[in-house]
C-alpha cells in the first residue's frame, strides 16, 4: 500500500464554479485485472480530483517497489520504482488511470532488467512495442473514458477495466518462475516486521544473500536491503501517528536500530522529514 506524505488533504467539497458539473465521485478506487493477467499485474487504478476553485497541491507519496503504467492527460508512462519521494500536481478536474504491476510482473513483459526504468519516467510508446489489434491511441481512449464518466468509484473501476485487459492481453507473456517467486518475497517482507535485514531474508528464503540481490536488481528494481528498509521505515510512519502514537524510541526499538539517531537518520533519509516534523504534519 503506498503511504501518503504531507499534510492531510482537505476533504472539505471545492467552492462551486458557476456553470460547471460537477463529477459524481472524487477520490480513489481499485479493481482486478483479468484472470490470465493477475500473475503479472497486482491491480489497475483510478484516481479522480476536483479542486476548481482551490490552490493546486502537491501530494507526495512513498510508492511501494514496483513498476506503474501511468495514464493522465491521455498519455501513457512507464514509472519504474521510485526510491525517493514521489510528487503529483493535483489541480483543477483530473484524474490518473494506472496500473500496477506485482513486483516482477514488469519484467516479463520486456524481458529487460528493471533497473533500467528505476527512478524514471519513460512513454509507454518507448517500453512497449506495437502490437496487432491495439489501436495506436489506446491510451487516450482509456484517459477519455475515464474522465468523462458521471459515475461513482465502481463505475470508473468497470469502464477502464476492460480498455486495460485489453492493451496488457494483447502484450501478455509466458510466466515467468523466478518473477512470481519474487514477487511472494517482497510480500513476505511487508507482512513479516521479523525480516529487518537481508540475512533474515535469505534464512527465510532458503537463497544466499548473492542471489537475492541478483534477483531483486533484475526483477524489481532496487536491491533486497533498499525494500526492506522501505517497509520498515513506513511501518514506522505509521506507527508513528497511530491512535495511541508509539514515540521515537520505541519504534527505532522495534525496527532493530542500535540507537535513536540512526533511525532518525534513516527516516528523514527516506520520508523526507525527520519523525517529529512528520508526526506534526500528519495530526
Amino acid at each position: 500500500m503506498t503511504l501518503c506524505l504531507g499534510p492531510r488533504p482537505d476533504r472539505a467539497a471545492p467552492s462551486p464554479v458557476p456553470g460547471e458539473a460537477r463529477p459524481a465521485w472524487r477520490g480513489h478506487v481499485k479493481c482486478a485485472p483479468a484472470p490470465a493477467l493477475a500473475p503479472f499485474v497486482e491491480h489497475y487504478w483510478v484516481s479522480r480530483w476536483d479542486r476548481r476553485g482551490q490552490p493546486p497541491r502537491l501530494a507526495a507519496a512513498l510508492l511501494d517497489p514496483c513498476v506503474h503504467l501511468r495514464i493522465r492527460d491521455g498519455r501513457a508512462d512507464v514509472l519504474g520504482v521510485v526510491r525517493g519521494t514521489f510528487h503529483e500536481r493535483i489541480a483543477d478536474l483530473g484524474c490518473v488511470v494506472g496500473v500496477r504491476f506485482r513486483p516482477g510482473g514488469f519484467h516479463p513483459f520486456v524481458r529487460q532488467p528493471a533497473t533500467g526504468w528505476t527512478d524514471r519516467t519513460v512513454p509507454a510508446e518507448d517500453v512497449f512495442r506495437a502490437v496487432d489489434g491495439v489501436p495506436g491511441d489506446w491510451a487516450r481512449t482509456v484517459w477519455d473514458a475515464a474522465i468523462g464518466c458521471d459515475g461513482d468509484a465502481a463505475a470508473h473501476a468497470a469502464l477502464v477495466a476492460p480498455h486495460l485487459d485489453a492493451f496488457l492481453g494483447a502484450c501478455r507473456p509466458a510466466r515467468d518462475a523466478d518473477a512470481e517467486d519474487v514477487a511472494e518475497l517482497v510480500a513476505l517482507v511487508a507482512e513479516d516486521p521479523a525480516v529487518r535485514r537481508v540475512g533474515d531474508l535469505a534464512r527465510a528464503s532458503g537463497r544466499s544473500e548473492r542471489t537475492l540481490y541478483r534477483l531483486f536488481l533484475r526483477y524489481v528494481g532496487a536491491s533486497p536491503a533498499w525494500v526492506i528498509r522501505r517497509y520498515r521505515l513506513r511501518a514506522a510512519a505509521a506507527r508513528l501517528t497511530a491512535c495511541p502514537p508509539a514515540d521515537v524510541r520505541a519504534v527505532a526499538w522495534e525496527l532493530g536500530y542500535a540507537d535513536q539517531a540512526h533511525f532518525i537518520r534513516d527516516f528523514r533519509a527516506t520520508i523526507g522529514v525527520t519523525p517529529g516534523a512528520y508526526v506534526q504534519a500528519r495530526t
